[in-house]
């Protein structure tokens, strides 16, 4: 009951879908379709989310082959930079939707509410730089150009150039 085929599945999700937006737009609220339309879409959902714990596994394994997906799970601060710069976004993006209807109806309260998320946004963009940061200065492998003490076992340091401030090259990994 809950098992259909992949397509039945899609296909009675999108029915719903359609079914849904037409009973609350185009006045269908009135309408005996809606009978039909308000179970069907309840199981839709189910199936639909039956579905996707089937999947889950499967994307699971996918991504801890994915070397993206491993970099991104074996960093907490890569994690937390990027939870923190997507906070970022969300706030802006909503102190935007806020704004413009504010300064156009002239509301000094939506005014106040999308200035305080525009500095919650600031704040939440120091602590993610911060993050950030911590993140790039452990690179995963090899050495960090910027810092070549940072070297890691196994990996040389950049040989430096001669000049006439530093006559020998640094050859090591200690220099």
């Amino acid at each position: 009951m809950f098992n259909p085929h992949p397509l039945v599945t899609i296909g009675l999700v999108v029915l719903s879908v359609v079914g849904l937006v037409w009973c609350f737009t185009a006045g269908g609220e009135t309408s005996p379709v809606k009978y039909v339309i308000y179970p069907l879409s309840a199981y839709a959902l189910a199936v639909a989310i039956v579905a996707l714990v089937k999947v889950i596994p499967r994307i699971s394994a996918w991504a801890g082959r994915n070397p993206l997906m491993a970099r991104y799970t074996g960093s907490e601060a890569l994690r937390a930079g990027i939870a923190g710069l997507s906070a970022v976004l969300i706030d802006v993006v909503y102190a935007v939707f806020v704004l413009v209807p504010g300064v156009i109806s002239d509301s000094g309260w939506a005014i106040a509410v999308a200035l305080y998320y525009l500095v919650l946004a600031g704040l939440g963009g120091v602590i993610a730089s911060g993050f950030w940061r911590a993140w790039r200065a452990k690179p995963p492998r090899g050495c960090l150009w910027l810092k070549p003490a940072m070297c890691l076992p196994g990996h040389r340091r950049p040989a430096t150039p001669r000049t006439p401030g530093n006559p020998k090259p640094a050859l090591g990994p200690r220099g």
